[in-house]
């Protein structure tokens, strides 16, 4: 690196010293903000990265949430995880299957009437059973019809 001098005037080279220390002093300071700056962007390239994955995988769970899920898919899902979860002792007596049957018709049964607002005629209708089947298993099951 040199000074050129553009006059004629003599000038002391402490003063071209000084003026090639600013220089030198400039240059590392925007190499130290390069420096900054790169490390920066590597961060923000990483957090883009991390940020792109996750809503990669939440694109794949609304997709599943927004798709409609069978009936049956979700019976045997549930009911597996509760069977899974159920510690098993040989020497029961248990009444399991009834009492499954049991909590499902019940919660059948009522979703289905609070549906049609409590009209029995379109709940048999809905559910595909016969009016008086309905009648007999609300009885069976206790559950009360209610007024609309």
């Amino acid at each position: 690196m040199g000074v050129d001098h553009l006059f004629e005037e003599p000038i002391k080279i402490t003063e071209d010293f000084l003026l090639m220390e600013e220089i030198c002093q400039l240059i590392t300071e925007g190499l130290k903000i390069r420096k900054v700056m790169a490390a920066e962007l590597r961060a923000l390239l990483e957090e883009n990265w991390t940020f792109r994955k996750e809503l990669e995988a939440l694109g794949k769970n609304l997709a599943n949430a927004n798709r409609k899920i069978p009936l049956t898919e979700i019976l045997e899902e549930r009911i597996s995880r509760m069977i899974a979860e159920m510690k098993v002792d040989p020497r029961s007596n248990g009444h399991l299957y009834d009492d499954v049957i049991k909590v499902v018709e019940r919660t059948l049964l009522s979703a289905a009437l609070e549906k049609t607002k409590y009209v029995q005629l379109q709940t048999a209708r809905f559910l595909g059973i016969n009016r008086n089947t309905l009648r007999r298993k609300m009885k069976e099951l206790g559950i009360s019809p209610q007024e609309k």
